[in-house]
């Protein structure tokens, strides 16, 4: 009834820049916050607007060729000034992963830090990375244990912000990076929520922003955005937050069964939405509190937003394609990027994107990302 996302938002549920803030307007994020749910809804255009298709290697045929580092099996998340962080899995001792920066002008890779060794099955989940300083999850799913941290790459310092126990095995911690501090929301044993918190890093100190089950928290210029989920009532709603008032607004809202918001992103000036219906998916810009359409298909999942693009995963439009695919849209240029290779990954000053050279379905699971079948393509924006 409510589509993919639902369901597994259903199952979490169940199973389991802000404004630059004073010692006073910290302390009173404990506080109740004020709630307005209605005198500052948005509204929607229901404009649909036409893309031009274009391959991705013609729109990026400027891009550099790059292999996969040699003594290591690694998988690329987040892009920056021409080096690529995510988890490396050594070659000679598999099992044995790592947070690991491979430098694309030298081809080498720099190892920061080792997963915890707790068990053979684990995995190292980034959740944002700005000014050199990184916030990542550890989850280890023998022991259902994740480790959340957040520190400098440069330094190599790491402070354990959470440890929680008796995590779904199929989850979504999501965070982002404020200044020196941090926003988390993740799951929370005892509520059945993914509880909204925000990390005051100097003072060592958590303070709940939101109870209720959310997602997906960002900031556009001045305002904390995120999205909540009640399963039982069928609403999902979108929220403002402003922390010097301590108040919030319900700023849009479903109450339909057969719709409910699915996925919020930002390019820190501007906010992108997908709302999901039983058979379709479509995706929204919020500018001047209304809300274009601008975009549908049939799922959206993973959307991230940087400059003027827009990537997410979704059903695949290939023929004999057998993974889900990556889509990528220039919203300044009206251009949709048809992309037959895999994850694109955005930056403000550069895009990577991996190029299949073999066909998709000739690929094993597990191996897309190595030189056998693929290379790394990045272009540096003039």
């Amino acid at each position: 009834m409510f589509g993919k996302f639902f369901k597994l938002f259903i199952i979490f549920a169940l199973a389991i820049s802000l404004i630059s803030c004073n010692k006073k307007e910290l302390s009173n994020i404990n506080n109740e916050p004020a709630i307005n749910n209605s005198t500052d809804y948005v509204t929607i255009s229901s404009t649909n607007k036409t893309y031009d298709k274009i391959n991705i290697q013609e729109k990026f045929k400027n891009s550099k060729d790059y292999t996969y580092p040699s003594n290591y099996t690694f998988i690329p998340s987040i892009l920056k000034e021409n080096k690529l962080i995510g988890e490396a899995d050594e070659f000679e001792n598999q099992g044995i992963k790592h947070l690991g920066i491979y430098d694309l002008n030298t081809e080498k890779i720099e190892i920061i830090k080792q997963i915890d060794d707790t068990s053979a099955d684990k995995s190292l989940i980034i959740l944002d990375f700005k000014n050199n300083n990184i916030l990542f999850e550890e989850f280890d799913y023998e022991k259902r244990e994740s480790k959340f941290y957040f520190g400098n790459i440069q330094d190599k310092n790491f402070k354990l912000l959470e440890n929680k126990t008796n995590v779904p095995q199929i989850h979504q911690s999501q965070g982002i990076i404020y200044e020196q501090n941090v926003i988390l929301s993740l799951y929370n044993e005892k509520t059945n929520n993914y509880e909204l918190n925000y990390y005051d890093i100097k003072k060592d100190t958590k303070q709940n922003i939101e109870k209720l089950n959310t997602g997906f928290p960002v900031i556009v210029e001045k305002t904390l955005y995120y999205l909540t989920i009640a399963n039982d009532k069928k609403i999902t709603q979108l929220i403002s937050y402003d922390i010097t008032t301590n108040s919030k607004k319900v700023i849009f809202e479903t109450k339909d069964e057969k719709m409910y918001l699915s996925g919020l992103a930002s390019n820190s000036k501007k906010l992108a939405l997908s709302m999901q219906y039983e058979e379709k998916a479509e995706l929204y810009i919020l500018e001047n509190k209304k809300l274009e359409k601008i975009y549908e298909t049939t799922w959206i999942e993973s959307l991230n937003f940087k400059g003027n693009f827009l990537t997410w995963l979704g059903d695949a439009t290939i023929p004999e394609r057998k993974r889900m695919q990556y889509f990528a849209l220039d919203i300044n240029n009206n251009q949709e990027l048809i992309n037959d290779g895999g994850p694109i990954i955005l930056a403000d000053d550069g895009i990577v994107w991996i190029e299949y050279i073999k066909p998709e379905a000739e690929i094993p699971k597990g191996e897309s990302m190595t030189n056998q079948y693929s290379k790394i393509k990045y272009l540096q924006y003039k």
